[in-house]
């Protein structure tokens, strides 16, 4: 039921649809074979977009899984209405320069809406640290795309 959303939260992670796609699938298969830890009446998304992050956050660290670490450009020359039904491509690719913490933080605040502890709770970071990732990867933001309109607010 909640894979529409994991697919939205990774695609803002990763980029690429298809990349999204195995982080998802990834996502639901840990989920389902952890199914048994989830308390009775508890809702999985919580959990499901925490061992998203994780994943993410771990494939990245290990093994380079879905990009080289390194921020880059990609340039989609192929773009159309049809290749981004979401009209979001322009900000994946900002995403893309930002390094995975911060990447993971900012695509939290805003495009979940979700507060400081509960990213904390996600990045198993303080909520002091996670204030600091989305200020700076909004200033990565701000820099790299002076003409696209990003949030004014530098925390919450």
């Amino acid at each position: 039921a909640t894979a529409g959303r994991l697919l939205h939260l990774a695609h803002a992670l990763t980029g690429p649809r298809a990349d999204a796609e195995d982080l998802t699938q990834d996502t639901l298969v840990k989920v389902g074979l952890a199914w048994h830890r989830l308390r009775q009446g508890e809702e999985p998304y919580p959990y499901a977009r925490r061992t998203m992050v994780n994943l993410f956050l771990n494939g990245r660290r290990r093994n380079r899984l879905w990009h080289s670490v390194a921020p880059r450009l990609r340039e989609d020359v192929n773009h159309t209405p049809e290749a981004d039904p979401d009209g979001l491509a322009g900000a994946r690719t900002l995403l893309d320069r930002l390094p995975p913490k911060q990447r993971a933080a900012v695509a939290l605040r805003y495009l979940l809406d979700l507060d400081d502890a509960t990213i904390a709770a996600e990045l198993g970071c303080t909520e002091g640290s996670v204030r600091s990732h989305v200020s700076r990867g909004l200033a990565t933001l701000r820099a790299s795309a002076p003409h696209h309109p990003l949030p004014l607010e530098e925390s919450s």
